[in-house]
């Protein structure tokens, strides 16, 4: 008789735990099948720890007749984990944007691990997998750990010396600025650039429109207040009329994009990348469709240099920034997920290429 599975690994919220004393728990009737349950990972060849010492848990479901009905089974299963985690203010990362992981392993590599006791070896990834539960597989993968930033001292020294000597005064706008964009950094893609939009949108000087466009605009207030209309939605009406005294997001995007002159982002000029990237942040917030998540990727970690050079304008004419970004990875770990023994794994470094195109091993998605 088949017997298929499911598993999908997630990643708790920063600081989140689940309070289980056990590495296992059982979601289902204990006395029927499919089983599914929630677990902890082990590493190497150590027993699992209890699930409230972990942040990555994996959901894992057995017993299904057909890889139909367990992905049934699974999604089932997810929607309702999703919900039971918003119910309970609980965060998680879900992998439901993002590249894939499987583009780091090389997988003959992966498979030259097999043995007679263990025949199945899989790729441990951040997505829903399907798979037969016999024999049972281990599940490889490759922790880069977390990356720095260094950052050169002297252009440092540089900036902090240039602003000391000009008496820069920073503005509760740029103070407000900067506190956002500082919380962007270390947030998923689509997090940061929705951030960092957030930030510009806190520089925007909304200017009045030219008297005439006003003029236009108080005679519609002044006919939706007389109207018979209901008063909430005259109140509603009003206060979007309201908005439109002054100019639009686009016009202050484009006087404060004029403020950086001749710098270019991704080889686009300041008013060109501006509104790419807040085109990408109204897919993002409002749809119906997501955006590309590598150009958000790439393009959000751009917009963190846009932004810092906007906050600091002022020195942007005296001031020669660094010119490139040197990404410091931690040593890369090793790690098997324990759902059975754990074998090590060659370390695969991440290298970060020119933008003009995507860098070598770019995952598929």
């Amino acid at each position: 008789m088949d017997d298929w599975s499911f598993r999908y690994r997630f990643r708790l919220g920063a600081g989140m735990r689940i309070a289980v004393d056990s590495s296992e728990c059982v979601l289902t009737d204990p006395e029927t099948t499919p089983r599914v349950v929630l677990r902890s990972i082990a590493l190497e060849d150590d027993d699992a720890p209890p699930i409230s010492a972990q942040s990555t848990l994996v959901l894992r479901g057995s017993g299904f007749a057909s890889p139909h009905e367990a992905q049934a089974g699974a999604s089932r299963w997810l929607n309702a984990l999703l919900l039971g985690f918003a119910a309970n203010n609980l965060g998680a990362d879900l992998g439901l944007r993002g590249p894939e992981p499987v583009a780091h392993l090389d997988l003959e590599h992966l498979a030259s691990y097999a043995t007679e006791e263990s025949p199945v070896l899989l790729p441990d990834l951040n997505k829903l997998m399907i798979f037969e539960t016999n024999p049972a597989p281990r599940f490889g993968k490759v922790d880069v750990g977390p990356q720095t930033i260094n950052k050169s001292l002297n252009y440092l020294l540089n900036a902090v010396r240039l602003a000391y000597a000009d008496e820069t005064a920073v503005t509760e706008r740029q103070l407000r600025a900067f506190s956002t964009c500082s919380s962007s950094f270390g947030l998923p893609p689509d997090a940061r650039l929705i951030t960092l939009i957030s930030a510009i949108e806190m520089l925007l000087g909304h200017e009045p429109r030219m008297a005439e466009a006003r003029a236009y605009v108080e005679e519609w207030i002044e006919a939706v207040k007389e109207s018979e209309l209901p008063a909430d939605q005259k109140h509603s009406l009003r206060g979007s009329l309201n908005f439109m005294l002054n100019e639009s997001i686009g016009q202050s995007l484009a006087k404060i994009a004029a403020s950086l002159g001749e710098h270019t982002y991704q080889e686009e000029t300041p008013a060109k990348f501006l509104k790419r990237c807040y085109t990408l942040r109204s897919q993002l917030v409002h749809g119906p469709e997501l955006p590309d998540w590598f150009e958000v990727f790439l393009r959000g970690a751009e917009l963190e240099r846009l932004v810092g050079d906007l906050i600091a304008s002022p020195l942007l004419a005296e001031f020669d920034a660094e010119p490139a970004r040197t990404y410091v990875g931690s040593q890369i770990a090793p790690e098997w997920d324990g759902d059975t023994s754990s074998v090590p794994f060659i370390p695969v470094p991440i290298q970060f290429g020119p933008t003009e195109s995507e860098p070598p091993g770019t995952p598929n998605r």
